[in-house]
C-alpha cells in the first residue's frame, strides 16, 4: 500500500458453513493506520467478541449492518440477517466511530437500533438498550385484501448506502417501533403495493423516553402539499409549484402515488395559460409582472387503481402574486384532515362523528390568518349536500364540526377556506372515507 498519511481501514471477515452460507460476519476496524512507506496490513479476526442484543420481545433480525466512520470516510457493510455478528476490540482517536445497526422484528413490534461506539470498539458488546423512544405506527388499508410493505432507514452520519430490505404485511397493520434516543436520524419508506404507491417518511431524531405516533395512508386523502414538499414560491417570473394529487392525514411525509386520470389547469386573472397532468415543478410563461390573481385547478377524475377511498376529487386554489426582486413564497391555502378512522379508513355508521380539519397557509410560507371555513358533507356521492353548522376554531389552529352518519355507504367532503388576504381553497373529495 503506497498512500501516505493517517488512514482508517475496515475489513469484514465472513465465516461460511459447509454449504457456503455466511454464518458469521466479523468487523476488523483499524481506526488509525499511519503509512509512511510500503506497508503490509494484516486483519486478524481471532480476538473478536460476539455482538448481542437483548430486548424484551421475541424478535428475529431483518437487517444487520456495521458502520465505520472517521472524518470524511464512511464505510457500511451489510450482513445476512441470519449471521452472527462480532467485532475486534480496538482503541482509536476521538473522531473514530464504530456502529452496529440492526433491525429486529417480532409480532407487531420492530426494534431499529443504531449503536455508536465513540473512539473505540469495546471488549464487551452485549447490548441491553434502555434509552429507547417508542413510535406507534399504523398502516391504513386503501383497498380490500391489500398487502403493503415498509422498510426502515437510519442515517449516522450519512444516509445508508446499503440496500434496504423490506417487510411485506397485510394492511391494515399496526407496529410499535423502538429506536435509540439520541442524535441518530430514523425514518421509513412505505408502499401501498410494492413497488408502487410509495410514501417517504422524513428521518428525524428521537429523545429517550419519547412516545410518538406515525400513521400512513390514513384518509381523507386529498390533493395538496405537506411538510415534506419544498414550499412553493415565485422568483421573478418563474413559479415553483408542488401540488400533489394525494396527501394523507399525516403531513410529515409525502405520498408519491399517481392518479389514473387527472388534469391540471393554471389561470391568471381567469385566462387559461397552461394545461397538463402535473402541477409539480418549475413553470415559466404563466406569471405576469403586475399583481394578479392566479388559479390552479386539479381534477382527479380517477384515483389510484382499486382504491375504495379517494376515488375522485376536484381542487381549486386561488392566490395573489406579483413580481418581486427576491424569492417570495406563495400564500397558497392548504388543508389537512384529522379524523378518527379505523385501519380500513372507515367510521361507525348511525352515530354522530366529529370532523376535524387544519386549514392554513402552505408549510414554509409566512402564515396568513384564516378568515372563513365552510364544510359540507354528502352521503350520496355529491347528488345532495348538507352544511356542517359553524365549524368552530379549537384554539390550536384546527376547526371542528359535527355530523350524523347514516348506517352505511361512503362520505364525500366539500371544504371552502378563505384567508384574510382573499386566498382560497375550494376542494371536493368523493369517497373520502367509508362507513361500517
Amino acid at each position: 500500500m503506497r498512500q501516505l498519511g493517517d488512514h482508517v481501514l475496515a475489513g469484514f471477515v465472513s465465516t461460511m458453513d459447509a454449504a457456503g452460507a455466511e454464518i458469521e460476519q466479523t468487523a476488523v476496524p483499524l481506526p488509525s493506520l499511519k503509512i509512511s512507506d510500503d506497508t503490509e496490513v494484516v486483519l486478524d479476526a481471532r480476538l473478536a467478541k460476539p455482538i448481542t442484543f437483548n430486548v424484551r420481545h421475541t424478535v428475529t433480525p431483518v437487517a444487520q449492518q456495521f458502520g465505520v466512520h472517521r472524518g470524511k470516510v464512511n464505510v457500511l457493510s451489510g450482513a445476512p440477517r441470519t449471521a452472527k455478528l462480532s467485532a475486534v476490540p480496538v482503541e482509536g482517536p476521538a473522531d473514530f466511530e464504530f456502529t452496529t445497526r440492526v433491525w429486529l422484528t417480532g409480532e407487531n413490534v420492530d426494534y431499529h437500533l443504531v449503536v455508536p461506539e465513540q473512539g473505540r470498539v469495546p471488549s464487551r458488546l452485549d447490548y441491553r438498550p434502555t434509552r429507547l423512544a417508542e413510535i406507534r405506527t399504523q398502516f391504513h388499508a386503501l383497498r380490500p385484501g391489500q398487502t403493503g410493505a415498509y422498510a426502515l432507514t437510519a442515517s449516522r452520519p450519512y444516509d445508508s448506502s446499503v440496500p434496504i430490505p423490506r417487510v411485506d404485511v397485510p394492511f391494515p397493520h399496526r407496529t410499535t417501533r423502538y429506536v435509540l434516543g439520541g442524535d441518530t436520524k430514523y425514518g421509513m419508506f412505505t408502499w401501498g403495493r410494492f413497488p408502487f404507491e410509495p410514501t417517504v417518511i422524513r428521518s428525524r431524531t428521537y429523545q429517550p423516553g419519547e412516545c410518538a405516533s406515525d400513521d400512513s395512508f390514513r384518509a381523507p386523502i386529498a390533493p395538496g402539499m405537506t411538510e415534506a414538499h419544498f414550499p412553493m414560491y415565485r422568483e421573478k417570473d418563474q413559479f415553483l409549484l408542488n401540488f400533489s394529487e394525494f396527501t394523507d392525514s399525516n403531513h410529515t411525509h409525502a405520498m408519491e402515488a399517481t392518479a389514473a386520470d387527472k388534469v391540471v389547469r393554471i389561470y391568471r386573472d381567469d385566462v387559461l395559460l397552461w394545461q397538463g397532468t402535473n402541477a409539480r415543478g418549475f413553470f415559466n410563461g404563466v406569471a405576469g409582472a403586475d399583481p394578479a390573481k392566479y388559479r390552479v385547478e386539479m381534477d382527479v377524475r380517477q384515483g389510484a387503481p382499486d382504491w375504495n377511498v379517494a376515488t375522485e376529487s376536484r381542487s381549486v386554489w386561488t392566490f395573489q402574486s406579483q413580481r418581486s426582486p427576491e424569492r417570495a413564497f406563495l400564500p397558497v391555502v392548504n388543508n389537512r384532515w384529522d379524523l378518527a378512522l379505523d385501519g380500513n379508513n372507515t367510521a361507525r355508521g348511525g352515530l354522530p362523528f366529529t370532523l376535524k380539519l387544519w386549514p392554513a397557509t402552505q408549510y414554509g410560507a409566512p402564515r396568513v390568518p384564516i378568515e372563513e371555513v365552510r364544510v359540507n358533507v354528502s352521503f350520496d356521492r355529491g347528488r345532495t349536500w348538507r352544511s356542517v353548522p359553524h365549524p368552530r376554531p379549537a384554539g390550536d389552529g384546527s376547526y371542528r364540526g359535527l355530523v350524523f352518519h347514516p348506517r352505511t355507504g361512503s362520505v364525500a367532503l366539500h371544504v371552502q377556506v378563505r384567508d384574510i388576504q382573499g386566498n382560497t381553497l375550494d376542494q371536493t373529495l368523493y369517497d373520502a372515507y367509508r362507513l361500517r
